[in-house]
C-alpha cells in the first residue's frame, strides 16, 4: 500500500443505525468503522480480471449481512466492496455519516451541527480519493449524502479529489445511475476529478440491487461494479498524486513533446463554437510544449454507426481490415469503396487518436442553423472504446457554448458519454455567447461587455485544464502501464475477451 494515497468510503445510509425505532429496518448492531476496515484489509486483494475476483469480498459481505446478525446495510456493503477494490493501491478509511450527523434527526442543512462534522472535514482534507455510497431515493441520493455534499462543497473539500460513486436501489432500474451521475456532476462542478467504475464495463460507478438488508450480497454485478469503482478511484488518485508532487522540470522531461490538446468541435452554430475556442486558446498562457489540435467535425461527414457485430471484437476487426491496422471500424472504404467513400472519420481517425488530452466542444441550443455531428461521432467511437480502452486515462473536459440564462445539458451529456472510454473527467469549460441581434438588439460594445462579464472564468478554466492534463499525462508516462482488456459484456461473441493491451 502507498503511504501517501488515501481513499475514503463515505456511507450515506439512513438505515445504518441500530435500536432506534421498531418501525425502521436497521442494522442489528453497530460495529465500528475501524473494525469493518480491518476486516477488508485482511482479505487477499484481487483485481477485476482475476478468475475469482469476487472470491474474497463476496463471502465477506455475506457474513456482514447475514440475516441473523446484520451489521451493514446494502449501500454500506457496496462502499466496502469499493474499498476492497481500492486497498491494493491505497490506504482506506470508512466513514458513516450517521456518526457525524446523528442517528435520528433531520438532515436538512439548517439543523446540522457543523462542529460535529469537523473530524470528517479533517479526513477529507487528508484524502486523495473518495467513494460516495448511498441508497437511492427517487433516483437520487439520501438526505444524509445530500447534506454531506453540500457541506463538502461549502468547505471546498472536493477540489482536486478523485471521486467515484456507488449506490443501491431496490430494483435493477431503481435510479442507481441517475443517483451516481448527479453526485458525480456536482463533484465535478466543485473541482473534483471524476471517474466511473473502470473496466470491465466502465459506466458511472457501482450499481447494486437490493431492497431488504442483505439482498445486495447476492448481486454479483453490483459488487463487481463497486469493486471496480474503488480500483479506479485509487488508481487515478495515485496518478494524481504523482502529478501534483512532481517538480516542473520533471513534468517537462516526462511530458510528450509536443503535448497535444485535441479540441473536437461536434456541434456548432454559424462557427460560434470554433470562434470561441480559438479566442480562448489565444488568451491562454501555456507551456511552450503545448499545442492545440482543433478538429471541426461539423465540417465533415460522419457516417452513423451501423450497429455491426465487428466493433465489439477487435480481433475480428483485424480479420476484416488487416492485421495491425489502427483504424478498426468496418465503415472503411478500403473494404467497400462504393459504400463508405463519403465517410470522413476514417481519415480523421489519426487526429482523434493523436492527442494527450481531449476537449469535446459543442453548442448547446435548439435554434435554427446548428450543424450537429455530436451523436453520430460519439456512436462511431465504439470501436475505440472496445479496442481495449484506447482513451484510457486521457484527461477530458467539455467545452460548451450556450446563450445567457440557458440551462445546459451538454456538460452532463459529455461527462457521462465520454466517461465510458475510461477517461479522467475534468471540470467543464462554459462559454456564454451573447447574440446582439436577438429579440432585444444590442450594440457591439454592449454585447462585448456582456460576453466579457459572462466569460471571465472560461479562459482560466481552460488554462487550468491544460495544466492539470499536462501533469497527469507526465505522471502516466513515468508509471507502470495498465494491462487492460475490454470484455464484451452483453454480447455472445466473446472473441474480444482474449485481447489484452498495455495502456498508460
Amino acid at each position: 500500500m502507498s503511504d501517501n494515497n488515501l481513499v475514503l468510503g463515505i456511507a450515506g445510509s439512513i438505515r445504518n443505525r441500530a435500536g432506534i425505532d421498531d418501525a425502521v429496518e436497521g442494522v442489528d448492531r453497530n460495529v465500528s468503522t475501524e473494525t469493518l476496515v480491518k476486516g477488508i484489509e485482511q482479505l487477499e486483494h484481487r483485481d477485476i480480471y482475476h478468475e475469482e475476483f469476487l472470491g474474497e469480498i463476496k463471502p465477506h459481505i455475506q457474513g456482514l449481512t447475514d440475516g441473523n446478525d446484520q451489521v451493514i446495510t446494502n449501500s454500506d456493503a457496496l462502499t466496502l466492496a469499493a474499498l476492497y477494490g481500492a486497498k491494493g493501491a491505497a490506504d482506506i478509511e470508512f466513514h458513516k455519516l450517521t456518526s457525524y450527523l446523528g442517528l435520528d434527526e433531520s438532515y436538512a442543512d439548517m439543523h446540522i451541527d457543523r462542529d460535529r462534522m469537523e473530524p470528517l472535514a479533517d479526513a477529507l482534507q487528508r484524502a486523495d480519493g473518495i467513494v460516495l455510497g448511498t441508497p437511492v431515493y427517487f433516483g437520487d441520493r439520501s438526505s444524509l449524502m445530500h447534506t454531506f455534499l453540500n457541506f463538502a462543497a461549502d468547505r471546498d473539500l472536493l477540489q482536486d479529489k478523485v471521486v467515484g460513486t456507488v449506490s443501491c436501489g431496490s430494483k435493477r432500474n431503481g435510479g442507481q445511475e441517475t443517483a451516481n451521475v448527479y453526485a458525480l456532476f456536482e463533484s465535478l462542478d466543485h473541482g473534483a476529478y471524476i471517474v466511473g467504475n473502470g473496466p470491465k464495463t466502465c459506466q458511472y460507478g457501482g450499481t447494486g440491487w437490493g431492497g431488504d438488508i442483505g439482498d445486495v450480497a447476492t448481486d454479483d454485478f453490483g459488487l463487481e461494479t463497486s469493486m471496480g469503482t474503488g480500483l479506479r478511484v485509487s488508481g487515478v488518485a495515485q496518478l494524481r498524486n504523482a502529478a501534483e508532487g512532481a517538480e516542473e522540470s520533471r513534468v517537462a522531461e516526462a511530458t510528450p513533446d509536443p503535448f497535444t490538446v485535441g479540441v473536437l468541435i461536434t456541434r456548432d452554430k454559424n462557427g460560434e463554437v470554433r470562434s470561441s475556442v480559438e479566442r480562448t486558446i489565444s488568451r491562454i498562457d501555456h507551456a511552450e510544449d503545448v499545442e492545440f489540435n482543433v478538429v471541426d467535425f461539423t465540417e465533415s461527414y460522419v457516417q452513423a454507426c451501423i450497429g455491426c457485430d465487428v466493433c465489439p471484437t477487435p480481433a475480428k476487426v483485424e480479420d476484416v481490415t488487416g492485421e495491425g491496422k489502427d483504424y478498426k471500424c468496418i465503415i472503411d472504404d478500403d473494404l467497400d469503396e462504393d459504400r463508405w467513400t463519403e465517410d470522413d472519420l476514417q481519415d480523421l481517425h489519426s487526429q482523434l487518436m493523436g492527442n494527450d488530452a481531449l476537449v469535446i466542444a459543442a453548442y448547446d441550443g435548439d435554434e435554427d442553423g446548428i450543424t450537429d455531428t455530436y451523436q453520430t461521432l460519439l456512436e462511431r467511437t465504439r470501436y475505440i472504446r472496445r479496442d481495449d480502452w484506447r482513451l484510457h486515462n486521457l484527461p477530458l473536459a467539455a467545452y460548451v457554448v450556450r446563450t445567457p440564462q440557458k440551462s445546459s445539458t451538454y456538460p452532463m451529456k459529455i461527462m457521462t458519454s465520454w466517461m465510458r472510454h475510461n477517461t479522467i473527467i475534468n471540470p467543464p469549460i462554459i462559454h456564454t455567447s451573447v447574440d446582439a441581434t436577438g429579440e432585444t438588439p444590442l450594440d457591439d460594445e454592449t454585447a462585448a461587455e456582456l460576453e466579457a462579464h459572462y466569460n471571465e472564468g472560461a479562459t482560466e478554466q481552460f488554462a487550468d485544464f491544460v495544466a492539470r492534463a499536462r501533469r497527469l499525462r507526465a505522471a502516466a508516462e513515468t508509471t507502470d502501464a495498465d494491462e487492460l482488456s475490454y470484455k464484451a459484456t452483453g454480447y455472445q461473441n466473446k472473441i474480444l475477451d482474449q485481447t489484452v493491451s498495455s495502456r498508460t
